[in-house]
């Protein structure tokens, strides 16, 4: 009883972009770190010079603009090396460009099976750029962005080739088609072997 009392007396905070972080389609261990990322919570050398002395601020990974969210994951010449080959392997080039775009996208409504892959894509580059930076301070070990980003080209296509979807027709059987081709690596592809394959 005491518990239903305290609980009612708590205001959750609504998020508009909870349900794209959180995506179902999505890896759980991508989710966690877009979420915190995208409210500012990751321990960046910014966040990081608040609670402690810090003597070189830059970034861990281009070592040449001070480290920060919007930095690491959208103006370090690394990410944008590694968003551009993303970008060319998927035909697409409207990726958001800075942390107030980004936010912009999570807070729209993914409205069809283009928009879940891109926002799959979105948070497996967001992870792995993660996942790079603290390699470079911990490890002392940068990756090239060719290495980063056939990662996450393969950790999105077997993703998407695990789930199974039913009732494509149009753009959508389009995009699984596409996604298969670039999973296989075949010139061809057969639609109907590609509908038996996902589900949604």
């Amino acid at each position: 009883m005491a518990k239903l009392f305290y609980n009612s007396l708590i205001t959750a905070e609504i998020s508009e972009y909870a349900p794209t972080i959180w995506h179902k389609i999505c890896v759980p261990k991508h989710r966690f770190i877009c979420w915190q990322a995208i409210n500012d919570h990751l321990l960046t050398r910014d966040h990081l010079s608040r609670v402690m002395e810090i003597v070189n601020k830059n970034c861990h990974v281009c070592e040449m603009h001070p480290e920060s969210h919007n930095h690491v994951f959208f103006e370090c010449h690394f990410a944008k090396l590694v968003m551009t080959e993303i970008g060319t392997w998927f035909g697409l080039n409207n990726w958001p460009s800075d942390f107030k775009q980004w936010k912009d996208w999570c807070s729209k409504k993914l409205k069809n099976l283009l928009d879940t892959v891109m926002n799959t894509i979105m948070a497996a580059a967001v992870y792995f750029l993660w996942l790079n930076k603290n390699g470079c301070w911990f490890n002392r070990c940068c990756r090239a962005p060719g290495l980063v980003s056939r990662e996450i080209k393969n950790v999105v296509k077997y993703k998407i080739m695990s789930c199974s979807f039913q009732h494509l027709k149009g753009m959508d059987l389009y995009i699984i088609n596409l996604v298969a081709v670039l999973c296989f690596g075949a010139a061809s592809f057969h639609l109907a072997f590609a509908c038996k394959l996902f589900v949604f």
